[in-house]
């Protein structure tokens, strides 16, 4: 599965303009620069995987949505965030691949 860049960007945009918060708000929360935002909300660029796991949680949304568009994939558990924490930088490296 390749990432869809730009649908990722339209529901993270989708998503902040729906809790009413501006680009800065959510780059404040995520600890990124407004810019990186907008790039990643017109799909210019991935967000890390530490930054994307930040825009879940600031913006009160599962991973599984970001990427695919459900809500709770069959293959996915509800709280992917709270494991991906418990993960190790090596663990992470993998996820990534």
């Amino acid at each position: 599965m390749e990432l869809d860049k730009e649908e990722l960007g339209r529901r993270i945009a989708r998503q902040r303009k729906k809790l009413k918060m501006k680009q800065s708000q959510l780059a404040e929360a995520v600890g990124v620069n407004s810019n990186h935002i907008s790039s990643i909300e017109h799909g210019k660029v991935a967000p890390s995987l530490e930054c994307f796991v930040k825009i879940c949680d600031t913006l009160k949304i599962t991973p599984d949505y970001l990427l695919e568009g459900a809500m709770h994939s069959n293959n996915v558990p509800r709280n992917i965030m709270e494991h991906l924490r418990l993960c190790t930088g090596l663990e992470i490296g993998l996820v990534v691949c």
